[in-house]
């Protein structure tokens, strides 16, 4: 069979397929050193190449000690399905092979461009291995690959606190079998007890995207009591078009958030200069409900931070939560998403602003500070200083195309403006889903809700009006502006 798959690949060297097989039939000849010289052949042709014939020609290269090339590999597997876990996986075992070669001390004999070449390997492993326990957080090989590229960054306090967190883990979430049928995905696995006694395990909720993380759709394990070291097997069939990989999440289960490989989402610890402490008047000292999150740190929405007003129109019971933001460079709105004050808007709204304060139609004036943003994507979540006041149901799917929407804002600075008009497209755009609207938008829209017209729930966060063409504006999906700025919506 290799005869003449390399007979036909000189009639037509570029088809995938055949190079694909070409590798395959080498390995199950047993042509090990063949196999990993048409590798090669396979990274040359990434680009027309599935993220699976990446995956796997990284094994190859993997097992052979080749890491760099399998390294770059996975690296393009990933620019395909950059959550594909095992592909993750794979690729910070390279980076951990690469930055602490067998048999070779740090010190002595290590020349200065090979120390430079470790420690880089070091810092792209820490920023995998990140990404690898937020799709597999339960996960003991997992976290133990996280807290090596802790201790190879000289991270020690994060490699101690994270080996902590290990030992108390009580059960092993272990993914063994993902892959595609005819209609959709097959899953199996095994959730194992850790402990010498008998352990509750909550339910676990899968969820299964597609290549930009967006959610196909989702199963759930049942919670169940598991014996002393005993196990419980899970298998699903999902069903869907475009499932990729899957993710995991649960009540019992340790929830991270790190910067992505793909963009940057920053913690934004509060400068003097961001509360706002002058004009308007607040107090220097302000008491927050919520600490300035850490690097991982994930949000979780629940039933009580919910406050929403029941009574009223649709377009009443939203504004209420809606609110003005106002600094020295500009204007916007926000609405909360918790009675304690968190809020979105958008990243222009707040960036570089000297101050912020929210305001009401009432009157009511209160300051802002900023959590955390993700510039690429444009949308921020802030903190609004409001003690039990009114909140939005975020929805769960997108709205179909022709759903009517309302848009609720303060353009030009007239508070709790409404707009209609419909869902006229969905747009992929750096790997988030935008709703394309004809709602009417004008400057200080930016950051307002927009909501289902029968129910109210939020679907998406205007970010855009292109100028000079009236109906055209763009809104973040609220399940996209979510998953960015690690806000986990579990109801």
């Amino acid at each position: 069979a290799a005869v003449w798959y390399a007979k036909y690949r000189q009639l037509v060297p570029e088809d995938p397929e055949a190079i694909t097989l070409m590798l395959q039939v080498l390995e199950a000849a047993g042509r090990d050193e063949d196999a990993l010289t048409f590798t090669d052949t396979i990274l040359m042709h990434a680009d027309v190449l599935t993220d699976i014939d990446m995956f796997s020609a990284g094994v190859v290269l993997f097992q052979a000690d080749q890491f760099e090339a399998a390294a770059r590999a996975f690296l393009a597997g990933l620019a395909k399905n950059r959550h594909y876990r095992d592909g993750v996986y794979n690729l910070a075992q390279s980076y951990f092979a690469l930055a602490n070669p067998a048999g070779r001390e740090e010190g002595e004999g290590v020349l200065p461009d090979e120390k430079k070449a470790r420690e880089e390997a070091a810092k792209r492993m820490l920023e995998v291995s990140q990404h690898l326990v937020e799709i597999d957080p339960s996960n003991e090989n997992s976290l133990r690959l996280l807290a090596a590229a802790y201790q190879l960054t000289g991270d020690t306090t994060s490699t101690l606190n994270l080996l902590e967190r290990i030992e108390e883990l009580t059960f092993d979430v272990n993914v063994e079998l993902f892959r595609p049928t005819d209609v959709g995905y097959q899953i199996q696995g095994t959730i194992f007890n850790l402990k010498e006694e008998d352990t509750t395990v909550p339910d676990v909720v899968f969820e299964f995207v597609d290549t930009n993380g967006g959610i196909v759709t989702a199963e759930t394990v049942s919670g169940t009591t598991l014996a002393p070291k005993g196990s419980a097997r899970f298998e699903f069939n999902p069903l869907g078009g475009g499932i990729a990989a899957w993710r995991y999440f649960g009540d019992g289960i340790a929830a991270w958030h790190f910067p992505s490989i793909a963009r940057t989402v920053e913690d934004r610890p509060v400068e003097p200069s961001r509360v706002a402490v002058e004009t308007p008047p607040f107090p220097e000292v302000i008491e927050w409900s919520h600490p300035i999150p850490t690097q991982g740190y994930l949000f979780r929405i629940m039933p009580s931070d919910r406050q929403p007003v029941t009574l009223g129109t649709v377009v009443e019971r939203v504004s209420s939560a809606v609110w003005t933001l106002e600094g020295p460079e500009g204007s916007g709105s926000a609405f909360l998403i918790t009675a304690d004050g968190l809020a979105l808007t958008n990243n222009h709204v707040i960036n570089n602003q000297a101050w912020i304060s929210a305001s009401l139609a009432d009157g009511t004036r209160v300051p802002v500070r900023v959590l955390r943003t993700d510039p690429a994507a444009d949308v921020a979540l802030i903190e609004i200083r409001c003690d039990r006041c009114s909140t939005l149901h975020l929805a769960k799917d997108d709205p179909a195309v022709g759903t009517e929407v309302y848009l609720v804002g303060s353009p030009l600075g007239l508070p709790t403006s409404v707009s209609r008009g419909i869902v006229s497209g969905h747009r992929l755009m750096g790997g988030v889903t935008y709703l394309q609207t004809d709602a009417a938008a004008n400057p200080g829209n930016s950051g307002g809700p927009l909501v289902h017209s029968q129910t109210g729930e939020v679907v998406g966060i205007l970010t855009s009006k292109f100028q000079g063409a009236e109906g055209l504006a763009f809104a973040i999906s609220i399940s996209d502006a979510l998953r960015v700025l690690g806000i986990r919506n579990p109801n």
